[in-house]
């Protein structure tokens, strides 16, 4: 039913996320949320558009709480 990711699929998302330069602090939660659905995109379930837009939301309703 599903493929397995490609090495070149692996190799964008890796480079997207070694592309980030700008991080103040490590925060756990949004850590973990990346975390929790990054799996979909690397297992072929998902979009990375899809995973992407999951997180920002989650991140966004994180922000929105004022929780840090």
């Amino acid at each position: 039913m599903f493929e397995a990711i490609s090495e070149e699929d692996v190799g964008l998302f890796r480079d997207l996320v070694f592309s980030v330069n700008t991080q103040y602090y490590l925060d756990s939660a949004i850590s973990g949320i990346i975390m929790e659905e990054a799996p979909a995109f690397l297992n072929d379930q998902k979009s990375a558009e899809d995973v992407a837009a999951i997180i920002q939301n989650r991140v966004q309703t994180f922000v929105d709480e004022g929780a840090t």
